[in-house]
């Protein structure tokens, strides 16, 4: 018990999460047979990997945090990039009904990859469509995600 002094926030989320990927994949089964593969997919590995996270907590595997009496190194420009990435965020989700999934998402990849500082411009159109129709191909297709339309697409 000793070894889990001060550690208790951290056993109790790594619980809620392996909860929450434990009843997210028994509901998962209820989805019809193509769409439902994502989701047993996604909350397989998050059970999978949350009792591996518990069991390297609880035999003591993980290591120790570092130490954070240091000085924060982040400054003015720090919180006016997370305003802004929140922003990039907020305005993906306002278009989304209006543009459609497929545009919007493009959208955003473009903007957050100027954001980041990829260059050259067209690169990064480049890679916005394709990221955008790999993932479209991916879950519409592949998977049989319905994906929901609005004015463009």
């Amino acid at each position: 018990m000793e070894r889990l002094k001060g550690k208790i926030p951290d056993l109790v989320v790594s619980i809620m999460l392996l909860s929450i990927g434990v009843v997210g994949l028994v509901m998962a089964f209820d989805f019809p047979t193509k769409s439902g593969k994502w989701p047993i997919i996604v909350m397989s590995m998050l059970v999978f990997l949350m009792v591996l996270y518990l069991a390297s907590f609880l035999y003591g595997l993980r290591p120790e945090a570092p130490s954070t009496d240091r000085p924060s190194e982040h400054g003015e420009a720090s919180k006016i990039r997370i305003v802004f990435n929140i922003g990039i965020i907020t305005f993906f989700i306002i278009l989304a009904p209006y543009l459609g999934l497929f545009v919007t998402t493009a959208l955003y990849l473009f903007a957050h990859m100027l954001f980041l500082g990829v260059r050259p411009v067209w690169l990064v159109a480049v890679c916005s469509l394709g990221s955008t129709a790999v993932i479209y191909g991916f879950f519409g297709h592949l998977l049989g995600v319905y994906l929901p339309g609005a004015l463009l697409f």
